[in-house]
């Protein structure tokens, strides 16, 4: 058994005094421990009895090894080893040669020395032992406490993110639940929350039912501020539209958006058709303000149509299409009012379908065709030209109005391949009876706000105008203000390309849109052309009279000729005629009529001959 192998080191980095001081005070304890067995040799040596001393000098030698072991630990308990061990073979030789009995107590020192470093050695060792297992004990405890306290945080942090991503998700969720339930633009309900409403207001948990009302609202000719402005400004003004209904909706009713121009309120009260009428005319009247934009003011009207529950319907779904039904009876009769819904109303909401039905093929199904009308000098009644006009004779419809089924061509985008048609139709016709007049005259066409945004429009037209060999000066494009304000640099780009064509330019219904008079230098036009409802107003006893002239003259100081257009009657042409008006388009001169018809007018032709 190892008694001498251990480590016991209270201090695992002595200071630097410690180690400086350490070999020196072993040195000096040796000497002093060798020092102390030399003077014992010599009190032997002059068998001077000096029993004190002796024991004196054997006391010191013990605390001079203990010293050595508390010390130096185990380097210091081989040290005294050797010590007493040299000690005790020096006293041996002593007692055994000399016969010095003297030096017994001392040998007997030296003996219970040695035993006292083996029972010290054994217990510093067991102490050691004692000792590292505690240590690492402590050192595994503390590694254990470390992975626990690491492990803590982990879990601290886990937790945190598990909260943070649980509140990212709520987050998310409830962002998810607002978009799925609520119009992006205005934050209000939108269809599919609309009809979760009705569907709660109509099934009832507790399975009773009370009688509530829809409004279906749509903003009159919205679509056409959206081709004028652009939809950013059509948003915008939605946007304030929704603004001014919020500040009269009832806290107990429900303003939703369906999408575009279209809103539905939900009337969760029991009203009566004129309490109903009185609340839906705070709406109206909401937006009378014009709407500004760019120096110019929108002014907007609603059509709304109510439906009743349960008198008119009984289901979500008939009873938001009985309120659409009424709505499209307002628009029928001229928009700007409401209307509730009767069953007679179904029947308007039907035709409507049938003619979007019918005209999907009219095309195809030639159907459709052209006529033009006559444009003439207003002072020697000589041809200008001709206005080419579409027209729809349907097997089943038959003779159908512009005005019914042009914004559904327009609605549906299939007025871009209509108006190719046009184009191409009528630069046929009209190289058919050019050679009829000594001047050509001009053939003016129709452009719609959807053809001018066409990226193909400036191609198609040069390729027609190549084609069918007509000359440019010839061809008059004529476009309304609401074309001009639609994606205005884009407008301005596409007419100045086509005047470099060599195409003529006519600004249509002058004074019924929305632009401000700033367009008229903003754009390059040829021609201004006065709508007939300014003409309508020419009486003897109408003040408003007076704004034809004014046009005239605006024109002509712009240096653009004037177009009076729809001229019925002698005093407006004598009026038109007195404030020197260029041209006149209407039925006291001239019909629409094919172009067949225009080789047997041979009253026009003669005149330009």
């Amino acid at each position: 058994m190892n008694l001498i192998n251990f480590n016991l080191e209270p201090n695992k980095e002595p200071s630097k005094l410690v180690k400086r001081l350490s070999l020196p005070l072993l040195i000096f304890f040796i000497i002093l421990y060798v020092g102390t067995a030399q003077v014992q040799s010599v009190v032997i040596s002059l068998t001077i009895h000096y029993t004190l001393i002796n024991g004196i000098l054997a006391q010191i030698q013990v605390i001079i090894l203990l010293m050595l072991v508390m010390l130096y630990l185990r380097r210091g308990v081989i040290i005294s080893y050797i010590l007493n061990i040299l000690n005790l073979l020096r006293l041996l030789i002593g007692f055994i040669v000399l016969k010095n009995v003297s030096v017994v107590p001392g040998i007997a020192t030296c003996l219970c020395s040695i035993a006292s470093l083996t029972i010290l050695s054994f217990l510093l060792k067991r102490l050691n032992e004692r000792s590292n297992s505690l240590r690492n004990q402590n050192d595994n405890l503390m590694t254990l406490y470390e992975k626990v306290a690491s492990s803590e945080k982990k879990l601290f942090n886990q937790n945190k993110q598990l909260l943070t991503y649980n509140t990212a998700l709520k987050e998310q969720e409830e962002e998810l639940h607002r978009m799925a339930f609520h119009d992006s633009l205005t934050g209000l309900p939108n269809r599919r929350a609309f009809f979760d409403i009705v569907d709660k207001l109509i099934n009832r948990e507790d399975g009773t039912s009370a009688p509530f009302s829809i409004a279906y609202i749509d903003v009159d000719n919205f679509k056409k501020i959206n081709d004028s402005l652009g939809h950013s400004i059509g948003d915008i003004i939605i946007t304030e539209i929704c603004s001014r209904f919020s500040r009269i909706l009832d806290s107990q009713d429900t303003l939703s958006r369906l999408g575009g121009d279209k809103f539905t309120l939900v009337i969760s009260r029991d009203l009566t058709k004129d309490e109903i009428s009185d609340y839906l005319s705070k709406f109206v009247n909401a937006i009378i303000k014009p709407f500004s934009y760019d120096e110019t003011d929108f002014y907007i009207t609603l059509s709304i149509g109510v439906a009743q529950m349960p008198q008119d319907a009984a289901q979500a779904e008939a009873l938001i299409k009985a309120a659409e039904t009424a709505m499209y009876g307002v628009k029928d009769s001229g928009g700007n009012d409401i209307h509730f819904f009767h069953v007679e109303m179904q029947e308007s909401i039907i035709k409507r379908i049938e003619v979007e039905s019918h005209l999907r093929n009219a095309l195809e199904n030639n159907e459709l065709y052209l006529v033009y009308q006559p444009q003439f000098y207003a002072d020697t009644k000589k041809l200008r030209g001709f206005e080419t006009l579409i027209r729809w004779n349907s097997p089943e419809l038959g003779n159908v109005p512009p005005y019914k089924f042009i914004p559904i061509l327009e609605e549906t985008g299939e007025i871009v391949s209509i108006g190719k048609w046009i184009l191409e139709t009528a630069c046929r016709d009209y190289l058919r009876v050019r050679d009829c007049f000594e001047t050509p005259p001009t053939i003016s066409i129709n452009i719609s706000a959807v053809q001018l945004r066409h990226k193909s429009f400036l191609s198609m037209v040069s390729d027609i105008i190549l084609d069918s060999r007509i000359n440019p000066s010839n061809l008059e494009f004529e476009v309304t203000e609401s074309v001009l304000i639609s994606s205005r640099g884009q407008a301005a780009d596409v007419l100045d390309k086509l005047h470099h064509m060599g195409v003529k330019i006519a600004l249509d219904d002058f004074g019924t849109g929305y632009s401000s008079l700033s367009y008229l230098q903003d754009f390059t036009f040829d021609v201004l052309k006065i709508d007939k409802s300014f003409i309508d107003k020419i009486s003897a006893s109408s003040s408003e009279k007076a704004i034809v002239p004014g046009i005239i003259q605006l024109a002509k100081q712009l240096g653009l000729d004037v177009v009076a257009e729809g001229v019925e009657e002698e005093y407006q042409l004598s009026y038109l005629q007195q404030h020197e008006c260029n041209y006149i388009q209407g039925f006291i001169w001239g019909r629409p009529s094919k172009y067949e018809d225009i080789l047997e007018n041979m009253e026009i032709v003669k005149l330009n001959k």
